[in-house]
């Protein structure tokens, strides 16, 4: 590795996007870009070897539902350099950090190092003030009638304040401190300077030293008061050593991060009795970094991505002792992945490109794909498993949500109600006695009748899983869960539960028969249960009606004829588990009854 000119701790630069200046010239910042411009201050004849800062922008970026975006950015490396400084501003994601270059350049390597970057900020209280005039006479008011003001020069200022927050998805400026856990933000916070001091040196006589909760108010006489002061914090440079002068060309960087995710949205409108028009949008909430005019693919499917959650260490975001304990905790993803929800469910993450898009080389990544005229049906790209919704032009700033159209479409669909009535012995039939009874609340659920359509995915894509809000006549009437669908594949959307359809049923033993089997040492009596289901239309419209009866045990019978299904749960148990299925048609104001019969082995 060549000998290092760059900064070290307590040199001035700038990472991110936010437009900055230092208080006593030492670094700018070009706002809008991502990878900031690093002004190193060296001393002597090493500033004329400082490694030029290089600028990049956001090419691509691939974001997922759960926090995670893969980005890639491109740098322009001038002719004659041997090295260079890059600052990504996320945190890259453990192993996920790959540097390529055009050709006519090698990288021989690259060092990660901790650096002070200044922020200008405005003086929002007195203490700010004071700090911001540090050098000036000043006169201080003290709280107390009999106190007399204090004049002098003001020497330093303290300030009793938790030091900048630290951004949690930056590189740099929180090792050593507790590693985070998942969306981690309030972990790592800097602590609060236990001190609040101004110190006056007075014209005549000694120093004093006045504690800012006993200031009142400040008199700064003369012109040129400063308003503002240079904040600093810790922040991350990489500095990149080339194998030998380069010629003109790029280096490209790209890495998985936290910090941006999108968060689809359906619109199911049903005011057609034919066709259902299906609108998605997709909201982008962009915390990590500022994108200006980027490619951006929103993704769906299944990846896996085991260290997701744990931070490279090229990010300087956790010493070495934090970085090992992350390789081994629940931090990764195959440990967490089952506690996620919908968040992280189908559709969510994503294990990027194997570090470049597809067809990025030497010759640099593809153009981009077509982009059809905005609420097209049929765009979107595949690779291997997943799906990539594509977006042109995205011009987000960090902190800011972008809201974008995604497809808008008509699907064939059917209107229908569905009554499903849960077993109720249960694991009970294990065990003898009386199954406990049902609360009240849970009672009413099971009575439920839902209002309920059945889309089908009738165009290329799949439609990953988000909230669907069903509107007719341009009133909402409900909104549900779309689940993950394939394209040729059918998906329920609950729409509300109908009041006007009344469902009861009851339950009876008509028989039982003790201990005629044995199992393992254990007996069993068969008991024989009948069961009544009645559905009532109170609707001026005939209804399609689905009733499904789940239950533990052994059906005998079922009228009218209905579809039997032994399903898979609770194959170890001495009962099957067992679904009845009745379709229907409803007239308006009629009632249908449906019966069972089954028996259940019960454990004495």
């Amino acid at each position: 590795m060549k000998g290092s000119q760059s900064s070290r701790e307590g040199a001035p630069a700038a990472l991110g996007s936010d437009s900055a200046e230092s208080h006593k010239g030492g670094f700018a910042m070009r706002g809008g870009l991502v990878w900031a411009m690093l002004t190193i201050l060296l001393a002597g004849p090493a500033l004329a070897e400082q490694a030029p800062a290089l600028d990049s922008q956001i090419e691509r970026v691939a974001l997922f539902k759960n926090g995670l975006g893969f980005f890639q950015r491109q740098a322009e490396v001038p002719a004659g350099a041997e090295r260079v400084l890059l600052s990504p501003f996320a945190a890259p994601c453990h192993g996920t950090l790959w540097v390529t270059w055009s050709e006519g350049l090698e990288l021989e390597a690259m060092v990660a190092r901790e650096v002070t970057v200044a922020k200008e900020r405005q003086a929002a209280s007195l203490g700010e003030l004071l700090k911001a005039n540090v050098g000036r006479q000043v006169t201080v008011w003290l709280l107390g009638e009999q106190r007399e003001p204090v004049s002098g020069k003001i020497l330093s200022v303290v300030l009793e304040r938790e030091l900048a927050q630290t951004d949690p998805y930056a590189m740099g400026g929180v090792r050593g401190t507790p590693a985070r856990g998942y969306y981690g933000p309030e972990y790592g916070r800097p602590p609060s300077v236990p001190a609040a001091l101004v110190l006056l040196q007075r014209d005549t006589g000694p120093v004093v030293g006045i504690e800012l909760g006993q200031v009142k108010g400040v008199e700064l006489p003369g012109e040129g008061v400063v308003t503002t002061f240079a904040d600093t914090s810790k922040g991350a440079e990489l500095e990149a050593d080339l194998r030998q002068p380069a010629k003109q060309g790029w280096l490209r960087v790209s890495y998985l991060a936290n910090g941006a995710t999108w968060a689809p949205s359906y619109l199911i409108d049903i005011s057609d009795p034919n066709e259902a028009r299906l609108v998605a949008n997709a909201v982008i909430v962009n915390d990590a970094e500022p994108l200006q005019g980027a490619h951006v693919d929103l993704v769906t499917g299944f990846p896996n991505l085991l260290f997701a959650q744990v931070w490279s260490p090229m990010g300087l975001k956790e010493d070495m002792a934090q970085f090992l304990w992350s390789l081994t905790s629940e931090r990764t993803e195959e440990s967490r992945r089952r506690r996620l929800g919908v968040v992280t469910q189908q559709g969510v993450a994503y294990g990027g490109y194997g570090g470049a898009y597809p067809g990025a080389g030497p010759a640099g990544p593809p153009g981009p794909a077509p982009m059809a005229p905005a609420w097209a049906t049929e765009v979107g790209t595949t690779v291997e498993d997943l799906f990539l919704y594509p977006l042109e032009k995205v011009t987000l700033g960090k902190g800011e949500r972008g809201y974008y159209p995604i497809f808008d479409t008509r699907v064939p669909y059917e209107e229908f109600y569905r009554w499903d009535i849960p077993d109720f012995i249960g694991a009970q039939a294990d065990r003898y006695g009386r199954p406990p009874d049902r609360p009240e609340q849970e009672q009413e659920e099971v009575l439920a009748v839902w209002h309920s359509l059945r889309l089908t995915n009738a165009t290329r894509l799949p439609w990953t899983t988000a909230p669907a809000e069903t509107v007719k006549q341009g009133q909402i009437i409900g909104q549900d869960v779309l689940g993950y669908t394939a394209p040729g594949a059918k998906v329920t959307v609950k729409i509300t539960q109908a009041a006007s359809v009344k469902a009861e049923q009851e339950e009876a033993e008509t028989q039982r028969e003790r201990g005629v089997v044995e199992y393992y040492d254990w007996h069993y009596d068969r008991v024989t249960v009948e069961g009544v289901l009645r559905v009532h239309n109170y609707q001026e419209k005939g209804i399609s009606l689905e009733v499904a009866k789940h239950l533990r045990g052994e059906v005998l019978e079922a009228n009218p004829q209905a579809e039997v299904v032994r399903t898979v749960r609770g194959l170890r148990a001495a009962n099957p588990d067992s679904t009845i299925t009745w379709k229907a048609s409803l007239e308006a104001g009629a009632e249908q009854e449906f019966t069972y019969k089954y028996q259940v082995l019960v454990r004495q």
